[in-house]
């Protein structure tokens, strides 16, 4: 079960214990995706200075310039377009290589917080394994009824996969089917940080699935919805208490 309040209705937002699910009564609307602040471009200059440089040589100049907010999500919106396409090309012409330019898309796509898979033990070739990846996408594609489950599982097995880009890289092969868990989903969802657990996911699924199935919209259009809508200053004011009753 889940609530759906109004953002207005501080007095009871401020109720809502960590775990306990609540949805903002915003409009859901299908709608591109948005960020109040800069982040992509140090996810870019981060990857170009790696050992994965050599996936991300397509990217025109517009990628070496000081860019803005309307920069940033300008680029956001082209990138996602080019993730779909290249795994519509990979599903018809798989290869190695494709493969490990669409992960590092999604990372570049999820931001500057993807750092630490480039920059830590060793950088993008020693945390990237084909074959985890590859096992991942494939269940996701064969799309069994533990295709979640597994998939996420087989994702986090990767060296710095968090939950939160796990779930980033399945919505895109699920096709937008799976939608992204980060922390400001977790937080503004169920008043918790997201953290490697699978049934955590598999219960933020079931409670989009019921929200869904109650208004009419698409799992990935609330998702978006309530992740721009994050910053908003209802938005803002809805993250903030549900993070200051975390430990109730």
């Amino acid at each position: 079960m889940y609530e759906l309040l109004q953002p207005i209705n501080l007095d009871e937002i401020n109720k809502l214990k960590k775990n306990e699910i609540a949805f903002p009564h915003i409009d859901f609307t299908s709608q591109e995706l948005t960020r109040a602040k800069t982040t992509i471009k140090a996810a870019y200059t981060n990857i170009i200075n790696g050992d994965a440089k050599m996936f991300l040589k397509d990217l025109n100049s517009d990628w070496e310039v000081d860019g803005d907010i309307v920069w940033q999500n300008k680029m956001l919106n082209q990138l996602q377009k080019d993730i779909f396409n290249m795994i519509d090309l990979w599903k018809t012409k798989p290869n190695a290589e494709l493969l490990s330019k669409i992960f590092v898309y999604i990372q570049l796509w999820g931001g500057n917080t993807s750092r630490n898979f480039f920059n830590r033990n060793g950088g993008f070739n020693s945390n990237f394994n084909d074959i985890i990846y590859r096992n991942a996408v494939n269940s996701i594609l064969i799309g069994n009824k533990d295709c979640v489950q597994t998939s996420l599982a087989e994702l986090m097995k990767l060296n710095q996969m968090g939950i939160s880009f796990a779930t980033k890289h399945m919505f895109f092969w699920s096709n937008k089917m799976m939608p992204v868990y980060d922390n400001i989903i977790a937080m503004q969802v169920f008043g918790r940080t997201p953290q490697k657990r699978v049934s955590h996911y598999t219960e933020y699924l079931q409670a989009l699935k019921s929200l869904s199935k109650d208004n009419g919209k698409r799992t990935d259009i609330i998702e978006r919805s309530i992740f721009n809508w994050y910053d908003t200053i209802a938005g803002q004011k809805w993250f903030c208490i549900r993070k200051n009753n975390v430990k109730r």
